[in-house]
């Protein structure tokens, strides 16, 4: 059986941005970032504007706002 890899930045988007895999995404920063981000999280834009005008935009793959602030999400 073949499976597509989550580490494939369009696949893990899909997989971890979605409203009813909010569980997936809490478990995922709580193991890897070892900090528990709570269930009142809100999935935000992951288009992150550029400190100079002469920079450009930069894209991540997730970013979450929550109770303790916000977290950056780049496979």
């Amino acid at each position: 059986m073949e499976y597509i890899s989550p580490m494939v930045d369009v696949i893990f988007k899909k997989m971890f941005s979605r409203e009813e895999n909010k569980d997936m995404l809490r478990g995922l920063v709580k193991a890897f970032l070892r900090i528990d981000i709570g269930n009142d999280f809100t999935i935000a834009g992951n288009d992150l504007p550029p400190e100079n005008p002469d920079e450009k935009f930069s894209r991540i793959d997730l970013h979450a706002s929550c109770d303790i602030g916000e977290v950056d999400i780049e496979i």
